[in-house]
């Protein structure tokens, strides 16, 4: 039996940006500042293409203004992959970088922890400070939707099988899923 080759590809779409270390390491590093850059990933093997997250949409990344954005859309066309065609799409957490996407992929099957879903969409907390200002309230309607359709799958923790490429797992003190390859 042939084992499938499997190929990652971390996939550039803003960035550079410096930023409050404070913003990264949760009110640590208050006097100290970073470089991020802004990332979506794709996993294709065994015949599956998996997106994991899916970037920011072009009028939030015009509001916020992000320094050398290109939407996700162009960016996966550079690898051959149309966003309109995934089927698959894991939302690794419900910030604006990695969610505010969404309507870029409208055939894909979202992915997410029940956990984050129902902080983000559900929990009136979200929506005050600190939690609003990184969250994209179009991207987070969108999601919401979603609930109650085939195309969302809430994730409760454990290990879920998506499709022969890759499978969903749940850390335990982080709400938020990750890759793993069997």
């Amino acid at each position: 039996m042939d084992v499938p080759i499997y190929e990652i590809y971390a996939l550039k779409y803003a960035g550079p940006f410096t930023r409050p270390a404070a913003m990264m390491n949760w009110f640590h590093d208050m006097d100290k500042t970073v470089r991020i850059n802004y990332y979506f990933f794709v996993i294709r093997g065994g015949g599956e293409t998996v997106v994991v997250d899916c970037g920011c949409a072009p009028e939030l990344a015009r509001e916020r203004n992000l320094n050398r954005y290109v939407n996700p859309t162009r960016v996966l066309k550079r690898i051959g992959i149309r966003a309109a065609e995934v089927k698959y799409l894991v939302a690794t957490h419900i910030h604006f970088d990695h969610i505010s996407g969404i309507e870029l992929f409208p055939q894909a099957k979202v992915f997410v922890q029940e956990k984050e879903f129902n902080f983000w969409i559900n929990d009136p907390m979200a929506r005050r400070a600190p939690f609003r200002h990184v969250t994209d309230p179009v991207g987070n309607r969108y999601l919401a939707g979603l609930e109650g359709t085939e195309r969302l799958k809430l994730i409760r923790g454990g290990t879920r099988k998506l499709c022969r490429a890759s499978k969903c797992c749940y850390v335990r003190g982080i709400r938020s899923p990750f890759r793993r390859w069997p």
